[in-house]
């Protein structure tokens, strides 16, 4: 369409989905004093070239995905005495959006309703709103319940260069620091209540340096995800850390990292695609009792020392490591033993006493002698072992299974 500019009949009352998908000739909505207009549908402006708009009052709530890829857009504001209550998940994904200015009467902003908003720098609201409280246009504060003080942090500026946690908040909000590119690092005072650190809080942020502060119990999918700057990340000592979710690190540039010892399992791809990854360790008194499948995918890991509790590595939880050439085990580990300092093995029934099963080969094996007691070789045990030239089976070997992908890649 060549349309550059509408306005909309005060009569219209509802807009409907995708109405203005791909106009890329839009530029301005317009909507007379007296619009009676009260909905506008999911994706309603996606992909437009729409630039400033100003929402009618009776509209009370901005539905998913309204100004999804909206990539000139610059200005939302709304009516002074505008009714809206929410807004949804993704309702800016991924626009150029500048500046949010919200009504008094707002309650609610769902989970995603700031996601991939890299250029929001300026958020504003009423000092009589009764749920949000904005600090200098750039933090924006909420509650967890209607009775509690502000707690929440929501959203901060993009633009932002240095940030102070305040002592009483307990929870930064999903997206809350995604796509900060000018922070370096965030400060906790001695005493924070900080205990949740949620879904894509800090993810692709210039974040360099952080330590999590003790308080802190759970971080949670993808809150680190695409840190591209990450230097030094370390927990306080006594951290009561016991929840790291999924893909909590993937795609960072996290080189060595001591996991608190309240970790009882490592994610799936946690730690996926890590290029600069080199090292995990784990205090002896570690509780970790489990790491899932392609926990460790395409990065580069070179050296894990597992701690007595370890029981359970699922299958594939070594799939793509071509330098994890040093595994190290407790003595008092009772699942597992190191063979010839290369081989890790297990038990294929957890409560019997044979070690039975090939859980994984140092990347650098050259030659190997698989002993007759061992009954299967686990999914990509030996994948990626680029020098292994020569593999022996003793005599009279009971092997009767060899798992997925187990000599993928390798020579």
């Amino acid at each position: 369409t060549l349309i550059n500019q509408i306005t909309i009949p005060e009569s219209v009352e509802q807009l409907g989905s995708q109405i203005f998908d791909n106009c890329r000739n839009l530029q301005k909505v317009i909507f007379p004093e007296n619009s009676q207009l009260k909905t506008i549908d999911v994706n309603c402006f996606i992909y437009s070239f729409i630039r400033e708009i100003s929402i009618p009052k009776h509209v009370k709530c901005i539905k998913n995905g309204t100004f999804s890829f909206c990539s000139n857009l610059v200005k939302v504001e709304f009516d002074k005495d505008s009714e809206l209550v929410s807004i949804e998940a993704r309702a800016f994904y991924n626009s150029a959006i500048q500046q949010l200015i919200l009504p008094k009467g707002i309650k609610e902003l769902k989970e995603e309703w700031c996601s991939k908003t890299a250029k929001l720098n300026f958020i504003s609201i009423p000092d009589d709103n009764e749920y949000f409280k904005s600090y200098n246009n750039q933090v924006l504060f909420g509650k967890s319940s209607k009775e509690s003080g502000y707690d929440i942090i929501y959203f901060v500026s993009r633009s932002i260069e240095k940030f102070e946690l305040p002592i009483e908040i307990p929870k930064l909000n999903s997206y809350s620091f995604e796509h900060c590119r000018k922070i370096d690092t965030i400060e906790f005072p001695e005493n924070t209540k900080l205990e949740i650190i949620d879904r894509y809080s800090f993810s692709y942020s210039s974040i360099k340096s952080i330590t999590i502060p003790k308080s802190v119990k759970i971080i949670n999918d993808d809150a680190f995800f695409e840190c591209f700057n990450i230097e030094e990340f370390e927990f306080e000592e006594d951290s009561r850390l016991n929840e790291l979710g999924k893909y909590a690190f993937a795609h960072s540039t996290i080189k060595n990292i001591r996991l608190p010892k309240d970790i009882e399992t490592i994610e799936e791809r946690t730690f996926s695609n890590c290029h600069q990854l080199e090292r995990i360790e784990f205090c002896e008194e570690s509780k970790l009792n489990k790491i899932r499948k392609n926990s460790f995918s395409n990065s580069t890991i070179r050296k894990i020392n597992f701690p007595k509790s370890i029981s359970t590595l699922e299958e594939g939880w070594c799939r793509f490591t071509p330098n994890l050439t040093e595994i190290e085990l407790s003595r008092e580990n009772k699942n597992f033993i190191v063979y010839n300092h290369e081989i890790l093995i297990g038990k294929r029934t957890e409560n019997e006493d044979n070690f039975d099963e090939i859980y994984f080969a140092n990347r650098n094996i050259k030659e190997v002698f698989i002993p007759s007691t061992i009954k299967r070789i686990n999914s990509f045990a030996f994948s990626d072992c680029k020098s292994i030239q020569k593999v022996e089976f003793g005599e009279g070997s009971e092997l009767v299974e060899i798992g997925k992908g187990s000599f993928s890649y390798s020579s």
